[in-house]
């Protein structure tokens, strides 16, 4: 039955990657469109999602599978469990028991608004502010711990802006939707009423006021999205020493064991000064009751059924459009997940991966890094030491496929079946006394971000490494010894798109071990750069269908459009190496056969349809306020006029709205 005929696409049919051109939509005009558009028609969006693209479609089959592994441990008797297994039955019985949940109420935020509620002056609030953290709770800054970009061989702690409810642009009403302000500030009542905190009017209008002085101080991101100015660094011991605003000191030690020989990098070292000050100008009543909401704010998605509604009604609808929240079985695998992601990632592997599919993804890589090296050697626009290095960086990158090559240690914090809040606190203390434990030690140069069932890729630039998880080795995205249009089109795109991010605006601030260098020749920085100017001049006259006349940021989606150009060519470069090994008929030239011209099209068609995507307004406006990659349509539409094949295959001429003149179509390889 075709998809025209079903009229109601839903999971898992919406998940096959069923090519059903529409005739009515001419490729060369909205390819996108005459690849997806039976397919977007017919999808029903859960209720649950603002939007649905088919890696997210994937995401929620494999979570399907994720759930009935953990369900089956949480039901199994407790003689029958391993020690990890009784923690995350444990976790998941908490979160499910909403009996234990209702009964408690409010009381359950008790403990850590008494801990708020006990700091005598600034210094010990602040002091509670690194303790909260330690356990999760956003303060004024968010701690992270990174690669050192200086000498990739150590790890550095990353100090972030944060402290507000919503991103900077919306707090200030700069981003074009003023009529959020007055609901977050009802939210704001709302949560803290749910909460017990008294009187709830007074204190969400102190929050809403502290806030809105802290979003002024944030940092501004330039027109590619990032900061531009230059990291700050510091030693930890220099930071403690620090005597205006923040007591920096007390708020190191309530942060966990960070050595005094620590190097600490501000991410936006203006945002220093502006917090200090922002400390200082408000008084400690004042702080408090900020405190006291980022605590609940972070508490409120574990709490009772109406606590949890009111949250999703601002967060959920009001924000991103969603109609209802996700059923609580599936947040409660989330959760489990969120703690104990190693042990069910290897415990996925086991159960949902065949030996071969690993090996069969190896050779597909290898194919791939082989185009990418041919296509490399020819790129004549580089000078000979730009192109030597970049090949260097090449053969160093490190692929990681299918699950880490070593298992992390298993999670060691007492979960209580009658305890989500303390679970959630003890689980994010544990994740973050880990974070800390890797300062001072060398760079795990295996470790993972994800978790092996999470069905996304991508390439960390202090390791030079791609990671692609075992859940991304699976239909629609890959089968071992399948059709080679479908696997080069689909995961062969996914996979020569991480590997870009190698040499792209920002790979090429990096060497092959991960240490940020210049190794660009001037001339071929400055030629990148107009060509990556070109691309982000065509993406910024986009508007989504979405949300007409709100347009793409060109500048900041720059980055992710060259690795989708340069990971479709290469792929479509390694799958026409497959076609050349294939017999020829008698008498053939060196053209492409009708045959081969037939698979080029089906190649294209199937990394169309990789793109299907259906989205609500709300999430699309969110989207283009922040997003690094391009709306899905355009990462379709605005990225095949730059590949020469795709012109051959469907007879693209000058004219055709799909058409871009030779001199602005962007090349590096």
């Amino acid at each position: 039955m075709s998809i025209a005929a079903r009229g109601d696409l839903r999971m898992p049919e919406a998940l096959r990657l069923t090519i059903e051109p529409d005739p009515a939509i001419d490729p060369r005009r909205d390819f996108y469109r005459h690849v997806n558009q039976r397919w977007i028609d017919a999808l029903v969006l859960p209720p649950y999602r603002a939007e649905a693209t088919m890696l997210s479609l994937l995401s929620e089959s494999v979570r399907a599978q994720v759930a009935a592994l953990v369900n089956a441990i949480a039901g199994r008797p407790p003689a029958e469990q391993d020690e990890a297994e009784r923690q995350i039955a444990a976790l998941h019985e908490s979160f499910m028991n909403e009996d234990r949940i209702e009964t408690l109420g409010a009381a359950a935020f008790e403990p850590g608004l008494a801990m708020i509620r006990s700091a005598r002056s600034r210094k010990e609030l602040s002091h509670v502010m690194g303790r909260l953290q330690a356990q999760g709770v956003g303060g004024a800054l968010e701690v992270s711990v990174a690669i050192d970009s200086r000498s990739a061989s150590r790890y550095v702690l990353v100090l972030s802006q944060g402290g507000i409810g919503l991103p900077a642009p919306l707090m200030l009403g700069q981003a074009g939707r003023p009529e959020l302000l007055p609901q977050y500030a009802e939210h704001l009542r709302t949560m803290l009423g749910h909460a017990g905190v008294e009187p709830a009017a007074e204190v969400a209008a102190t929050v809403f006021r502290l806030e809105s002085a802290l979003a002024a101080g944030h940092a501004r991101p330039g027109p590619d999205g990032r900061h531009g100015t230059k990291r700050h660094r510091c030693l930890a011991g220099d930071l403690a020493a620090r005597q205006q605003g923040l007591a920096w000191s007390s708020w190191l030690d309530g942060l966990g064991d960070v050595p005094c020989d620590a190097i600490v990098e501000l991410a936006q070292p203006q945002y220093l000064a502006a917090l200090e000050q922002w400390w200082e100008q408000h008084d400690l009543e004042d702080l408090r009751a900020w405190l006291i909401w980022r605590y609940v704010h972070e508490m409120v998605p574990f709490g009772a059924r109406a606590v949890f509604a009111d949250n999703f009604r601002f967060y959920g609808q009001a924000l991103n459009g969603l109609s209802e929240p996700r059923p609580r079985p599936m947040r409660a695998v989330s959760i489990v997940e969120t703690f104990f992601g190693d042990v069910v990632g290897r415990r996925y592997v086991a159960e949902h991966v065949d030996a071969g599919v690993i090996g069969a993804a190896r050779e597909l890589v290898a194919e791939l890094t082989a185009s990418f090296r041919a296509r490399l050697e020819r790129a004549d626009w580089l000078r000979e030491s730009t192109r030597a290095t970049a090949l260097r960086k090449l053969e160093s990158m490190v692929f990681e496929i299918g699950s880490p090559s070593a298992a992390q240690p298993a999670a060691a914090w007492p979960a209580d079946p009658a305890d989500l809040i303390g679970n959630v606190l003890r689980g994010r203390a544990e994740q973050h006394s880990r974070e800390l434990a890797r300062l001072g030690r060398p760079v795990d140069r295996s470790e993972w971000k994800i978790d092996p069932h999470q069905a996304t890729a991508y390439y960390r630039h202090g390791l030079n490494q791609v990671v692609v998880p075992a859940a991304v080795l699976q239909e629609p995205l890959f089968r071992p010894g399948g059709d080679p249009a479908r696997n080069f089109a689909v995961l062969g795109v996914i996979v020569g798109h991480e590997m870009t991010h190698a040499f792209d605006n920002r790979g090429a601030q990096y060497d092959e071990i991960g240490r940020v260098r210049n190794w660009w020749a001037q001339e071929d920085r400055a030629e990148l750069r107009r060509r990556i100017d070109l691309l982000a001049a065509q993406f910024s006259a986009y508007s989504p269908s979405e949300v007409p006349g709100l347009k793409v940021s060109g500048a900041r989606t720059a980055g992710e459009t060259v690795a989708d150009i340069v990971g479709l060519r290469i792929a479509l470069h390694a799958f026409a190496g497959t076609l050349r090994q294939r017999p020829r008929g008698r008498g053939t030239g060196p053209g492409l056969t009708p045959g081969e011209r037939a698979e080029i099209r089906r190649f294209f068609m199937y990394w169309a349809a990789m793109w299907r995507a259906r989205c609500t307004p709300e999430r699309m406006r969110e989207r283009i306020s922040s997003d690094r990659h391009a709306p899905p349509e355009f990462r379709c539409n605005g990225v095949v006029g730059h590949i020469e094949e795709f012109y051959d295959a469907f007879d693209v001429a000058p004219g055709d709205p799909l058409y871009i003149e030779p001199g602005k179509r962007f090349k590096f390889i």
